[in-house]
């Protein structure tokens, strides 16, 4: 858990559609919204460590049988340091690029 101290509040948002086309293939989108540290206790953690993470997700998977299948995501990830003015924070938030992944998923 992230800044587990007491009085520390995060929270989030998800929404996901998924659509079943053939037997074999799948699409799916998901969007959500993290807003860590919205509230701080004050002490440890201050209102400059709030970070706001929004990301869409783009999936398609393909099923070769019911316990084998290969999925590919884009993930498109924009994060922000809301309350925080330093440039070095700023250039590690800007640093955070958007992902593809390919997963292979065998159950045996």
């Amino acid at each position: 858990m992230f800044a587990a101290e007491q009085g520390n509040k995060s929270q989030a948002l998800s929404i996901d559609y998924g659509f079943i086309m053939t037997p074999k293939w799948e699409t799916m989108v998901r969007w959500d919204k993290h807003e860590l540290l919205n509230e701080t206790d004050g002490v440890v953690w201050t209102d400059g460590d709030a970070r706001n993470i929004k990301t869409m997700t783009y999936g398609v998977q393909y099923h070769f049988s019911p316990k084998m299948k290969l999925a590919f995501n884009y993930i498109d990830r924009k994060v922000t340091a809301p309350n925080e003015n330093n440039m070095v924070v700023q250039d590690v938030v800007g640093s955070i690029k958007n992902i593809f992944s390919f997963q292979l998923t065998w159950i045996y």
